[in-house]
């Protein structure tokens, strides 16, 4: 009787070290591609929050990576864990795929830098 490779592999646990970095890198990217299609279309937070139902507050943790929970030790946000269900609504409302936000080897767009403020004129009143 042949032992598959599956079978072979079901006693290997899974580094959650390496689980964990994965996760969050994933979580990471997912949150720079929602800001990314977020501001190509145009909207504020605010108005993403408006159309898809899900709180202002809850599409900032995504796109920053975190979420309300507080690591006892260092205070610290938990990493960034929506729901299934909150991908998909923001996929639909954002008009992209939602294997696009999930797939860790489709990079998200570099975002833009912050424009520098002008400097101030000499003449300029004050």
């Amino acid at each position: 009787m042949a032992v598959s490779e599956a079978d072979d592999r079901q006693g290997e646990r899974v580094s959650e070290r390496r689980v964990a970095r994965n996760y969050e890198d994933a979580a990471r990217l997912l949150g720079r591609k929602v800001r990314a299609a977020r501001e190509a279309r145009g909207f504020s937070q605010d108005e993403l929050a408006g159309r898809t139902g899900i709180s202002r507050n809850q599409i900032q943790n995504i796109e920053h990576c975190r979420n309300n929970t507080r690591d006892p030790v260092t205070g610290r946000p938990g990493p960034g864990n929506p729901r299934l269900d909150t991908i998909f609504i923001l996929a639909e409302v954002l008009d992209i795929d939602v294997t696009y936000l999930v797939d860790p080897t489709q990079a998200a767009p570099e975002p833009e830098p912050e424009p520098e403020p002008e400097p101030e004129s000499p003449d300029a009143p004050a």
